[in-house]
């Protein structure tokens, strides 16, 4: 009896051992995700300039306009590129282990690549609903690295109430659909470590993927100009914002909006159309981008139906 005692004795403890054991400190599991590299393609479609006319119902308004970007290739850091060793490589052992005695220094270069076309062509056609509100779609083409690419866009316009030929305004808003395609390398860390903080294993795997994606973004501009017949010159002025989804990935979001101010002066294209001649100021808010800030010069024609 006693030896059987015991036994339950022995099953009571090593139960207790058990629900006190697993109701202490556990394994924690960290995950982290680095870009090694990004190269994209993807247009930059800034919405056209609409100016305030005449506001007659059912006005038809066609404008084509050429424009040219000062810069067509961007590089940056994008912050999440992960330590390197001393000739900027990142070294793993054959169970796909980090050297974390080698990956000591902060990556320095740059892992964004992103190329713009320089040169584009666009149609859009405007019509009026009342006195007040107009209705747009237009259509974008460029072509960068033999890739030929439209862009789409549809939105609405609001004429301001005050009026007058020196100073008057119009408000937009709408959607644009384009394409970018990109390739991605990037790596997955996970690290399992002990209730103290020791690092139990290190294992990375590592991606690339090639994507073609179709993108819907939105703009708003607020055109303001004069119309003063007697003028030989004219003058407009452009504030916009619009998104531009460039690369969206798990690994990470490279989807800059951009501002936009445009001043320019208007001529008479005769039989009351006009001609748009202005440099669009482009701000590109992405950190260590090389270049942040863009010109685009364009021309275009407003045919009035």
């Amino acid at each position: 009896m006693k030896k059987t005692r015991g036994r339950k004795h022995n099953l009571l403890f090593i139960i207790i051992a058990g629900i006190v054991s697993g109701c202490g400190p556990m394994n924690t599991i960290e995950r982290y995700v680095f870009v090694q590299s990004l190269e994209a393609t993807s247009p930059i479609s800034t919405p056209p300039v609409k100016l305030s006319y005449d506001t007659t119902y059912l006005r038809i308004r066609i404008s084509p306009r050429v424009s040219i970007l000062s810069q067509s290739q961007f590089t940056a850091n994008t912050g999440n590129h992960t330590l390197v060793d001393i000739n900027g490589g990142f070294q793993v052992d054959s169970t796909s282990t980090p050297r974390t005695n080698q990956n000591i220094y902060e990556f320095k270069g740059n892992n964004l690549f992103w190329r713009t076309p320089q040169f584009s062509a666009s149609l859009d056609i405007d019509a009026n609903a009342d006195k007040h509100l107009a209705f747009s779609f237009g259509t974008n083409y460029c072509q960068v690295q033999n890739q030929k690419q439209f862009s789409w866009s549809g939105g609405f316009g609001y004429y301001l109430p005050y009026r007058t030929d020196v100073f008057r305004g119009r408000f937009e808003a709408g959607l644009k659909f384009q394409k970018s395609t990109y390739a991605i390398e990037y790596i997955k860390e996970t690290i399992l470590r002990s209730p103290y903080g020791n690092i139990v294993s290190d294992k990375v795997r590592f991606y690339r993927e090639s994507v073609s994606i179709s993108n819907l973004n939105y703009y708003a501009s607020l055109v303001f100009n004069s119309a003063r017949r007697d003028w030989k010159y004219n003058y407009f002025f452009q504030l916009t914002f619009f998104g531009n989804s460039v690369a969206n990935t798990e690994a990470m979001d490279f989807s800059p909006t951009i501002t936009g101010l445009t001043p320019g002066i208007i001529l008479d294209g005769g039989n009351d159309n006009q001609l748009l001649f202005g440099v669009q100021l482009l701000l590109i808010p992405y950190r260590s981008l090389n270049s942040q800030t863009l010109f685009l010069p364009f021309v275009q024609y407003d045919w009035n139906l």
